[in-house]
């Protein structure tokens, strides 16, 4: 498994070089308009901080570019050069949230060297482990901050109309539902809040959590586990593409129904091929797939597999196109888990509604 691929292919979202360079340049015109401005001379300097900070990231973006190259024609202690300048750059404070893609990619790249070199020159292994586990604790330390910047992109404020308590949640400023402040609805948007930020963060989480655990796992020469990183998220391989699955009790259950998976989690995540099988098959549940119940026990689909995924909503099994027959004895029930397995227990998301 090579780690600057996982990382490179987990960053779809990186800006490019090129794009950086017209927002720069656009910063650029944008400072010169307003620099005729007297009464704005602190919102210049903002400006003019962030165009500073783009063509910064512009370049250690090319550095990395130049680490490739070299990389390519064999010269491992330049690619290791160019590489870690731009990971080191990036890590610092000024830069480190408008780098922070990028510090993936720059990092990623140090480490593809590093592991090439170590390759030819096993003196150079302890080096390889050492920018692993620095550049593992850097992105770690990032996903706090990243998760603290999402927060306030949600928020559930309270207002009164007509002399009636109100709540109002919004994303990124817009309201996108109200509620009569009781206390059931004050919790419910508090849990819904948690969910929002959650998938608002996973595009930069995720790859920061699964590059930390790439990255930890070669300074500890062992293999990585990416499965608590998407805990009750959905995802998928792109290159080639895989089934859609839910990650469950550490395993993977696919499913064929769109539909029916989108009830399970409100994350989706798209994963490297090698990040999709490092977590454990469970089993897939296949287009109207048979379910089975029981007196006192949850309606369950049947896997492919003859194992039982137990649901405690009835819209999945509707939307997998599947339908609930008349029950079978609890025996019975107890047996198909005795004899085919568990899959796991499937839990609906209860925020979807606004």
């Amino acid at each position: 498994m090579e780690a600057i691929m996982i990382v490179k292919e987990i960053i779809s979202f990186a800006i490019s070089a090129q794009q950086e360079q017209k927002k720069a340049q656009l910063l650029k015109e944008i400072a010169s308009e307003l620099s005729r401005i007297h009464s704005l001379v602190e919102n210049v300097g903002e400006v003019v901080k962030a165009i500073v900070n783009a063509n910064e990231v512009n370049d250690q973006a090319a550095k990395i570019a130049s680490s490739s190259s070299e990389l390519t024609e064999g010269d491992f202690n330049s690619a290791h050069d160019y590489a870690r300048d731009a990971a080191f750059r990036l890590m610092q404070e000024d830069v480190r949230v408008a780098g922070c893609a990028t510090f993936l990619l720059a990092a990623g790249a140090d480490v593809m060297a590093l592991t090439k070199w170590s390759e030819t020159d096993p003196n150079r292994k302890q080096l390889l482990k050492q920018h692993a586990a620095q550049y593992a604790n850097h992105a770690a330390a990032m996903v706090p901050i990243v998760e603290g910047y999402t927060a306030n992109r949600v928020k559930v404020e309270t207002f009164v109309q007509g002399f009636v308590p109100k709540l109002r949640f919004k994303v990124d400023g817009a309201v996108v539902g109200t509620r009569i402040a009781v206390a059931a609805n004050v919790e419910y948007y508090n849990g819904k809040a948690t969910g929002e930020r959650a998938d608002l963060a996973a595009p930069l989480v995720h790859p920061l959590k699964t590059a930390a655990e790439t990255w930890r796992a070669i300074a500890e020469e062992r293999s990585p586990s990416y499965a608590p990183i998407f805990e009750r998220c959905i995802v998928a391989g792109v290159e080639p593409p895989t089934p859609w699955a839910l990650i469950n009790g550490g395993r993977r259950i696919q499913f064929a129904v769109a539909a029916c998976i989108n009830n399970f989690s409100n994350i989706f995540s798209v994963v490297t091929d090698s990040v999709f099988n490092n977590i454990p098959y469970a089993a897939s549940i296949l287009n109207g797939a048979q379910v089975v119940h029981a007196p006192a026990k949850p309606a369950a689909f049947v896997t492919a597999e003859g194992s039982l995924a137990p649901v405690d909503n009835a819209k999945p099994i509707s939307d997998n196109n599947s339908f609930i027959p008349a029950p079978i004895a609890g025996v019975e029930y107890d047996q198909i888990i005795q004899q085919k397995g568990l899959a796991g227990h499937m839990h609906v998301y209860p925020y979807f509604a606004n």
